[in-house]
């Protein structure tokens, strides 16, 4: 710096910085924003809206006499928060398909209810084509699902806090 004036150095690198900023695009929170809404609208009532349609038919096939505690604890064995958390957003994609055979659901609306939490039943798993074959054949007895899943050598479904009278009957 001689009297004041910067060096060209300075000056250039001054320069480089301003045109970054304008390079930059001015509305970046603006389109963070606008991306949430998207999936705010599109994702996640999708997958609300099959997971209640599916309550729905459990309720229609079951009567109204159970409580959701019956189904979520006793024979899904989820904790209370899970479940209420899971009604809010998906959950991992073990769980989703643990309370698919719960509400016993078709293989279609399993489907449906996985890809609306950005999951899906994969040709190349054992694991998925055990549960195809269990939706598609109407196989809703998760003891007997892990079964199958033993009989492959495939890790079981966890059974903690599932009655085994309560998915008998």
């Amino acid at each position: 710096m001689l009297n004041g004036i910067p060096s060209r150095a300075k000056q250039r690198a001054k320069e480089k910085r301003e045109k970054r900023k304008k390079a930059r695009p001015r509305n970046g929170h603006k389109n963070n924003v606008q991306l949430e809404s998207f999936l705010k609208t599109y994702i996640r009532p999708k997958y609300k809206a099959i997971l209640k349609e599916a309550f729905r038919a459990y309720d229609e096939k079951k009567g109204k006499t159970h409580k959701y505690v019956d189904i979520y604890k006793i024979k899904a064995g989820i904790s209370k928060q899970v479940f209420y958390e899971m009604l809010k957003r998906p959950p991992e994609k073990e769980t989703l398909i643990k309370m698919a055979f719960v509400l016993e659901v078709t293989y279609k609306m399993a489907k449906e209810l996985l890809e609306s939490a950005n999951y899906s039943f994969k040709n190349c798993s054992y694991r998925d084509l055990i549960f195809k074959f269990c939706f598609k054949r109407g196989i809703f007895d998760i003891l007997k699902v892990n079964e199958f899943l033993k009989q492959h050598k495939e890790t079981p479904l966890p059974l903690y806090g599932i009655r085994k009278k309560s998915i008998i009957s």
